[in-house]
């Protein structure tokens, strides 16, 4: 799916959020089973400019919850992927996308498939959020054999300026001997600017039991410029908890060549035991370059 306006470009919602998508919840590829296959669009938004007056309003809104549901035996599910270029959106928040409980009870051989999120060129104006990706408890309740695969997220050369910058939450669970398996996270050549909060914020919270597998390839933070931002420049945490015979796969992000001033604090790591750093412009923060903490969480 396509949206794109040459002749009449802007798009505007006084009440609302200027683009919504909503899969209603329980209600997608509900109860597939044998050797079903199911194929959702990809969505391709470019070249608008998008206005949101609604005091909560989004410029771009997706919200899935539940979905799939009840996927069985060999099913196979492609949930569509997004590129989102060169519009210019002013909003309360940006672009959100939110992928709650994600593969709810999917079950048996069941594969399901999201395609990848390319956010890239776009001139954000935002009184929350610029843009948030929010993969929200997938992988919740799935069993047996079922699989989940996520592609990357790619977030490259967009201007934000708003509360909290660019965000990437991953809630991912497994059970039995499922398996979730997540692409790479680039957040490269942004500019973010006069954020009230963080500039860019990644949190990682990982849970696998019984004899469960999840993988994420890393994430890589590069070349990005944030300048006046309350909080601070680059944040990331990571929880993982796992069963004595699960799996949990997370590879060490890269932040490099990163330019961050008159920020709280340059970089935060919070419980992330391995990260590579270097070639950094990190100066005139309040708090100092990097701030560093590491707990020992358990693992059964």
């Amino acid at each position: 799916m396509c949206i794109r306006d040459r002749n009449n470009p802007a798009l505007n919602s006084s009440n609302y959020d200027a683009i919504y998508v909503e899969y209603y919840d329980e209600e997608v590829a509900y109860y597939m089973y044998g050797n079903t296959s199911a194929r959702l669009p990809d969505f391709i938004i470019r070249n608008n400019v998008i206005n949101s007056e609604a005091s909560w309003g989004s410029g771009i809104d997706m919200y899935t919850g539940y979905n799939p549901y009840y996927v069985n035996d060999n099913s196979y599910i492609y949930f569509g992927g997004w590129l989102i270029d060169n519009n210019t959106i002013n909003a309360a928040d940006g672009i959100y996308l939110d992928y709650y409980e994600f593969c709810y009870d999917n079950e048996d051989n069941s594969t399901t498939e999201i395609g990848d999120i390319v956010i890239i060129n776009n001139r954000i104006n935002a009184d929350d959020t610029g843009i948030y990706v929010y993969y929200d408890d997938i992988g919740y309740e799935m069993y047996d054999n079922a699989s989940l695969i996520v592609g990357n997220v790619i977030i490259h050369n967009n201007t934000v300026n708003c509360t909290y910058g660019i965000e990437v939450d991953y809630y991912v669970y497994a059970d039995e001997y499922s398996n979730v398996e997540m692409g790479y996270l680039n957040i490269t050549d942004n500019k973010v600017r006069n954020c009230t909060d963080d500039g860019i914020y990644i949190y990682y919270d990982l849970e696998a039991s019984d004899y469960s597998t999840i993988s994420i390839k890393r994430a890589l933070i590069d070349g990005n410029i944030i300048y006046n931002c309350t909080s601070d420049g680059i944040y990331i945490y990571e929880y993982i908890y796992h069963d004595s015979n699960a799996i949990v796969n997370l590879e060490n992000p890269i932040i490099r060549r990163n330019d961050i001033s008159y920020c709280d604090t340059g970089i935060y790591l919070d419980n992330v035991p391995n990260c590579t750093i270097m070639a950094n412009h990190i100066y005139n923060n309040s708090e100092g370059t990097v701030s560093y903490t590491h707990l020992t969480l358990p693992t059964n």
